[in-house]
């Protein structure tokens, strides 16, 4: 079992400067960064180092990581919607750049217009998709694990 140690000292630690409902996105980050390297048949303890006035913080961090996977999930849905749109745009250039054959210029100018959104469909899949989805695999994770609170009297 990996532990990860997290040390809250104060409520600014904890939430949002602006919104004290939710959890801050720097700690979700931090944890994320933490777990990148847990092997994927070790179990993930997060153990909380509370202060006298950070108690009761792991529901917030368990929502935060809920809302985190969310957001995940609707920005993987609105790449792939980009990535449909571009293959079409694409695949359509292409179809009329074989239309056309009156003027040659025009012709290759569209044929190359028509793989430059291809490609960045393909750069979508191969990048922003498989670092979004190694994500949301330890998202999931964490929100498997188990989060324990001790209370620290140094901080």
């Amino acid at each position: 079992m990996r532990k990860i140690d997290i040390y809250i000292n104060t409520k600014e630690d904890l939430t949002e400067k602006y919104n004290t409902g939710i959890v801050s996105t720097a700690l979700i980050q931090y944890i994320l960064q933490r777990t990148i390297y847990v092997k994927r048949n070790e179990d993930i303890q997060l153990v909380l180092h509370v202060s006298n006035n950070t108690k009761g913080c792991i529901s917030l961090i368990q929502k935060g990581i809920e809302e985190t996977y969310r957001d995940n999930l609707r920005q993987h849905h609105i790449i792939n919607i980009k990535q449909f749109l571009l293959l079409i745009i694409g695949f359509c250039m292409l179809f009329i750049s074989t239309v056309i054959r009156h003027n040659e210029i025009l012709e290759e100018i569209i044929l190359i217009g028509g793989w430059v959104p291809i490609w960045e469909a393909i750069e979508l899949e191969l990048l922003t998709d498989t670092k979004d989805r190694r994500t949301r695999r330890l998202l999931k994770r964490l929100l498997k694990s188990e989060i324990t609170e001790v209370e620290d009297i140094t901080l």
